[in-house]
């Protein structure tokens, strides 16, 4: 293993040489005087790669400074044999010396070494060869030192492994996305769950697109997320559909926050992409919860009334029909044969419904035993008579266990857009004429609206 010796240069003779001594002391000060002047400590170095030696041949003050002790204390330090440079960095020392002086004739290391107050410090030193005479270099050298930086490295390093380890236990995937050159840098995480055998994917809009793991339908949405992050807009978050490597479907969130240098020029991207797939399937089933009738699970009157309006207001050139039904004495069924009796019809018709329409039709419960249906782009209104015809034959084939004796039976009323009215307060009121006409007709038919009501 290498050592490391210190020896100052002997004096020079001067006799016969008073002049050329003076200049040259008067030299040494000057440089002596500039070397001190320098940050950290510089020094001239033979360094002897073959015997595994480095032989101080000059050192200014500061890089004594650097090791807490004086120019005297150190070399007799070096000379009794002792090593300031922890055992670990020697061998890398050496086996980087080596190369670097080789290959490059520089030299560029970090290092660790004990000073006199008994503490550690990091030490870097840059050098250039300056001379070479077979497997001896003479190098001159800058030493710095970066104790205060590399415990800066540190504690970012023990941050970011914190967050990789609280980014793996949760459901977060972590990025950062660089603008100059439209590279994406993915956590390992994301790669293990994706299947992406690099962590930095260059022309990232490109490789996203080739992948085809964003659904069709929210393509405009993540267009938008990656706009965001070329204009560098400093914070963003968005929601997007993505497949998975198993072909299921599931919602991610994302969002970012992007980085600028001195000039307001974004640099980066750095934020996550969180799995919110049980989140949205709950918001979902609470919206459907809001939006349904409990009992037959068909569109409550403030849902139905507000997807008929949206549908009037998307094809307001198309024809539609406007149906209303009410199930013909029903107080009379849960008076004899008890409310059970009278949910049971309610479900079953609620279910037969389903099957005989559309679901680009609209079907829902706006009251008791009253239910309405918006049948979508009719051709003509004979399809509107045929499911009012349908809807009455529907309530006829109920039967309650142990009652079959009791007949279900509707009232049917029709009203028609554009000719009956243009809003949905009109073709309620007109449909809900015709259902009593029905009713004054003997109840259990259709009647389609007209103005001799």
């Amino acid at each position: 293993m290498g050592k490391l010796i210190y020896r100052m240069e002997t004096a020079v003779d001067a006799t016969g040489f008073k002049g050329i001594y003076d200049r040259l002391i008067e030299a040494y000060a000057e440089l002596e005087a500039l070397t001190n002047s320098i940050p950290g400590g510089v020094a001239k170095v033979d360094i002897d790669i073959k015997n595994g030696e480095i032989i101080i041949r000059y050192a200014s003050d500061g890089f004594f400074e650097l090791t807490g002790y004086s120019r005297n204390e150190y070399i007799e330090l070096i000379n009794r044999g002792e090593q300031l440079i922890f055992f670990d960095d020697i061998v890398k020392l050496f086996k980087n010396i080596k190369k670097n002086l080789k290959e490059k004739k520089t030299a560029h290391m970090e290092y660790r070494i004990r000073k006199k107050d008994g503490s550690e410090a990091w030490i870097m030193v840059q050098g250039r060869a300056i001379e070479e005479k077979e497997s001896r270099y003479t190098v001159m050298c800058i030493f710095t030192d970066i104790t205060e930086m590399k415990e800066t490295q540190r504690r970012l390093e023990i941050e970011e492994e914190r967050y990789r380890i609280v980014s793996d236990i949760s459901n977060e995937y972590l990025f950062e996305y660089i603008n100059e050159t439209d590279t994406m840098v993915y956590s390992e995480k994301y790669c293990r769950h994706f299947g992406l055998e690099e962590k930095i994917v260059p022309e990232y809009k490109k490789s996203v697109e080739k992948r085809e793991i964003i659904l069709k339908e929210d393509w405009p949405i993540f267009l938008d997320i990656y706009e965001n992050m070329r204009k560098g807009n400093l914070r963003y978050s968005n929601k997007y559909r993505v497949k998975e490597l198993d072909g299921e479907i599931k919602w991610y969130s994302i969002c970012f926050t992007t980085i600028f240098d001195k000039n307001n020029v974004p640099l980066k991207s750095v934020g996550k992409i969180v799995n919110i797939d049980d989140q949205m399937k709950e918001t979902v089933k609470l919206k459907e919860k809001a939006q349904r009738d409990s009992l037959t699970k068909l569109s409550n009157a403030r849902t139905t009334r507000k997807m008929i309006e949206q549908y009037i207001k998307e094809d307001y050139d198309a024809c539609h029909a406007f149906i209303m039904v009410d199930i013909d004495n029903f107080k009379s069924i849960n008076d004899c044969c008890g409310h059970l009796a009278g949910d049971n019809v309610l479900v079953q018709f609620a279910e037969e419904l389903r099957k005989v329409f559309r679901s680009t039709d609209v079907l829902g419960r706006i009251g008791g035993d009253e239910f309405l249906v918006f049948l979508r782009g009719i051709q003509s209104d004979f399809l509107a008579e045929e499911k009012a015809s349908a809807i009455c034959g529907i309530l006829n084939s109920i039967r309650l266990p142990g009652k079959e004796s009791v007949k279900v039976s509707g009232s049917v009323g029709i009203s028609t857009y554009p000719a009956d009215g243009r809003d949905y307060e009109t073709l309620l009121k007109k449909a809900d004429e015709a259902l009593y006409e029905a009713k004054r007709k003997g109840k259990n038919r259709y009647c389609k609206f007209y103005d001799g009501f």
